[in-house]
């Protein structure tokens, strides 16, 4: 079953750059519990397709606290330090412009996504994310105080300073919680957004 994930997951990523897992890693997955049943299963075997660095995947890939840097680092001073701070086993780099499929990817394979611009006034990749159910950590500027608003503390957290170490330790117990149901994203419904901006601009014509 875990191999069959393993070629989904390919799939998805449109690659087939990972072609197995390694005993070690077989034997972690053997003796763990799976309280989530099958889904939790699928759901370590694509985190660890993303970040397995090899062609296999080994118990450093298997879940724990990974951290994904993804995107394009256009400046070179600020690729050179991430670079530099990635020395860690479970720190992965992936600094490139990535397509929607390789986004949405990615996103599928997190358990939370932390978004630490500090002048992001909106973000698309933030929506694309808690459509998936996963949730956010994002600027408080902005469109974004109206996402927090409409989804909640639950699925987004505001990012008023800089990110540190604790602040992502903060980030990672946050996003371990327990979230019933999915965030509410009706107010976001294209149609939605349609009516409220005629409304407006009806308002706006208006004679006072």
């Amino acid at each position: 079953l875990a191999q069959a994930f393993v070629e989904q997951a390919n799939q998805q990523n449109e690659s087939n750059r990972v072609k197995g897992i390694d005993d070690e890693a077989l034997e972690l997955m053997q003796s763990y519990t799976w309280p989530g049943n099958v889904r939790e299963l699928r759901n370590a075997i694509e985190r660890a397709v993303v970040v397995a660095p090899g062609d296999v995947i080994t118990a450093a890939d298997l879940p724990g606290a990974h951290l994904l840097v993804a995107g394009d680092a256009r400046e070179p001073e600020l690729r050179a330090a991430v670079e530099r701070a990635a020395g860690h086993p479970r720190v992965h780099l992936d600094l490139r412009w990535l397509t929607d499929d390789e986004l949405s990817v990615r996103l599928a394979a997190s358990d939370a996504v932390v978004l630490p611009y500090r002048n992001l006034h909106n973000s698309g990749a933030a929506i694309m994310a808690l459509s998936a159910d996963r949730p956010v950590a994002i600027s408080a500027s902005g469109a974004n105080e109206d996402l927090a608003s409409i989804t909640g503390p639950d699925w987004t957290m505001p990012l008023e300073n800089e990110l540190t170490t604790d602040r992502l330790a903060d980030i990672v117990r946050w996003a371990s919680r327990t979230r019933d149901g999915r965030p509410d994203l009706d107010p976001l419904d294209w149609e939605v957004v349609a009516a409220d901006t005629l409304a407006a601009y009806d308002r706006f014509r208006s004679p006072r």
